[in-house]
């Protein structure tokens, strides 16, 4: 599916089938899957979510106090690093990783890079826990923002 991912798109797919109502009323369906059949593709669809109000000058705030800012997000990297080149977290020089990547690093390879990583997609709440001691290490303050 990589090739059909645009950054900062969200994709989605319309189709239309036919409902086995039977199966469907006598609970013989094993899964969700089983209740649609004979498919046929109607449409792709994308749709991008806009940066909230704000967030733009607010990224420009923190850069300005010398405050850096690393994304950490559930997203795929490409839509990750689109959002991120958006409101200004990630510029030339930066390093966005995946999570999976990101934990399979010893800590000393963590601590070289937590300088430079700007974006930390397909995180999970574990990645983020590792992330915290190596940014840590450079005398910095964190403050960790959740939504």
């Amino acid at each position: 599916m990589q090739p059909w991912k645009i950054p900062g798109i969200r994709g989605s797919t319309l189709q239309r089938g036919l409902l086995d109502f039977v199966r469907y009323i006598t609970k013989a369906l094993h899964t969700h899957l089983d209740l649609a059949i004979e498919l046929t593709l109607i449409g792709i669809t994308g749709i991008e979510d806009p940066l909230r109000d704000g967030v733009r000058e607010a990224i420009a705030d923190c850069k300005m106090a010398g405050i850096r800012v690393t994304m950490c997000t559930g997203d795929n990297v490409l839509t990750a690093r689109s959002i991120a080149q958006q409101c200004g977290i990630y510029t030339t020089g930066g390093i966005i990783m995946d999570g999976p990547h990101f934990r399979m690093l010893s800590p000393d390879v963590m601590r070289n890079i937590a300088p430079r990583l700007r974006v930390l997609a397909r995180s999970s709440p574990k990645d983020q826990r590792l992330l915290v001691p190596s940014s840590l290490l450079e005398n910095e303050v964190l403050k960790l923002i959740f939504s």
